[in-house]
């Protein structure tokens, strides 16, 4: 082999050693981001003035998924599992998840790490596209889905602009 040709070989060496100690690495923060996650919507569903525990967050939620008979000292508890608390803390981390993915699309696409959105004026043309819906309706009360689609309208616009 020639001077450089082992130079190159040996420089390559610690780049693939890199390369695999940093997949790891990803790897092992995914795997916590998951677990911490499960855990705050377990807390979530768990903290309140009705006294639920883990287990009966477990036994309503393999009860919902997998059928069976409904036990009258679960009852109470299973409908505030079920109706309140976990579909509640399942909007909130689908939300928190998607204006994550917005974030980090809106930093990749923009190619800064600051970014916002108040740097394009998607929040402004959002709160102008609401606050026009609400003035043109006048005194006539609209339904909640013409404010937001109105928003969502005039943020798509600026955000296409």
């Amino acid at each position: 082999m020639t001077a450089p040709a082992l130079s190159r070989a040996r420089s390559s060496e610690p780049a693939r050693r890199r390369a695999n100690g940093n997949g790891t690495a990803r790897s092992v923060m995914l795997i916590a981001g998951a677990v911490v996650s499960v855990l705050a919507i377990g807390a979530s569903i768990v903290i309140g003035s009705a006294g639920i525990t883990l287990a009966d967050v477990w036994r309503a939620t393999t009860l919902s998924i997998f059928g069976g008979e409904l036990e009258a000292d679960i009852a109470r508890t299973f409908s505030i599992i079920t109706e309140l608390r976990l579909p509640r803390a399942l909007l909130a981390f689908v939300a928190g998840a998607g204006l994550s993915l917005a974030g980090a699309i809106m930093q990749g696409l923009l190619r800064n790490p600051l970014v916002e959105p108040f740097t394009l004026g998607v929040s402004p043309a959002a709160a102008f596209g609401a606050a026009l819906a609400i003035t043109l309706a006048g005194a006539q009360t609209l339904p909640a889905w013409v404010t937001i689609l109105s928003a969502l309208v005039m943020a798509l616009a600026v955000s296409a602009a």
